[in-house]
């Protein structure tokens, strides 16, 4: 029996070679073989998933391929020809979403006068180092999220810190 010995992706039907998503006959009618189908199942075992940084949304978006990805954007795009979400969601070409983190811009306001501090001398105001952090998104709305600042005083004559 003649067999398909092409290459393969997820969405060709084993039997009848049929892409899925274009519903077009990619094998000519064959059966794919085996050595087609080894082939697919150990790319797909080396890279699982895709990412997608969805930034419009806000969310990462996991796809079984690139191939997937880029059907996905083609159908959800109103732009493109291809669009059709309701179509996207029947294929399920997407496995999951989830919200990406808000992109965050911290700025600091550190004195840049030198401050020399003498030994044991916690009294003076000078020996007072201010600065002031603030985190806000990227739609420069600031943020109440706690944060943690570590800081480092370097002396540089004896390089202790």
């Amino acid at each position: 029996m003649d067999t398909y010995k092409g290459t393969i992706n997820e969405f060709i039907d084993w039997l009848t070679g049929t892409d899925s998503f274009t519903n077009r006959n990619v094998s000519g009618g064959l059966p794919v073989s085996g050595a087609s189908i080894r082939q697919l199942l150990q790319a797909k075992l080396k890279q699982p998933i895709v990412i997608y940084d969805d930034e419009a949304s806000g969310l990462f978006r996991m796809f079984s391929s690139e191939v997937a990805r880029d059907r996905w954007i083609s159908l959800n795009n109103p732009q493109d020809p291809n669009y059709d979400p309701e179509r996207a969601k029947e294929l399920k070409l997407e496995i999951f979403n989830f919200e990406r983190p808000s992109e965050f811009i911290l700025s600091t306001d550190l004195s840049s006068d030198p401050r020399y501090i003498i030994k044991g001398d916690t009294a003076a105001a000078e020996a007072e180092i201010e600065f002031k952090v603030n985190l806000k998104d990227k739609e420069g709305q600031t943020k109440s999220d706690s944060i943690v600042v570590t800081y480092t005083i370097t002396n540089n004559i004896t390089g202790t810190t």
